[in-house]
């Protein structure tokens, strides 16, 4: 399994991704009992405007990627968490979810990435103490929330704030027990 990812500046990024290209080939594998989305990009920019789905569906078209079944999930943690795909901010997103509970050997090893990355230690601190802040996001089923507002979706998992009951209902809803 191959990945484009876009800028890779240094050796030690192209490292990193070259790395995290590898493990993800394993993580899916390890994972499956997790069923896949069968969503393509198209699908999920048909979801309605400010939805979840189509906030996915979009930065996914923007960055020239297609979700990988049995993995989409990382998608929607680039959306929620605002992180891109380039070296920092893949490596920040792994640090988050660190922060926020998540324990995988995946994560712990990507995120292990933080220490070729020295220069950007701060930007890691921060990624950290915003997972520690913000709601679990690892435990939930989210294809279920797609047709879901987005800024709904991240202001309940990001900065914790309340919304709607019957939103709230449906998030409890989606929890991996």
């Amino acid at each position: 399994m191959q990945i484009a990812y876009p800028h890779q500046p240094v050796l030690r990024g192209k490292l990193i991704f070259w790395t995290l290209d590898k493990m993800l080939a394993m993580h899916s594998c390890l994972h499956f009992h997790r069923g896949a989305w069968k969503l393509t990009t198209s699908d999920l920019l048909a979801y309605p405007p400010g939805s979840l789905g189509r906030r996915i569906g979009s930065f996914l078209q923007s960055n020239h990627l297609e979700p990988i079944p049995k993995v989409e999930r990382h998608d929607v943690f680039h959306v929620l968490t605002a992180y891109g795909t380039d070296t920092v901010d893949e490596v920040a997103l792994q640090v988050f979810l660190l922060g926020n509970g998540k324990r995988s050997l995946f994560n712990l090893l990507a995120a292990g990435s933080c220490l070729l990355l020295p220069d950007y230690w701060s930007v890691f601190q921060v990624a950290f103490r915003r997972g520690r802040r913000a709601r679990n996001i690892s435990d939930y089923h989210f294809q279920s929330l797609l047709q879901e507002n987005y800024a709904d979706i991240m202001r309940y998992f990001i900065t914790c704030d309340s919304v709607q009951p019957d939103l709230e209902q449906r998030i409890q809803a989606a929890y991996k027990h």
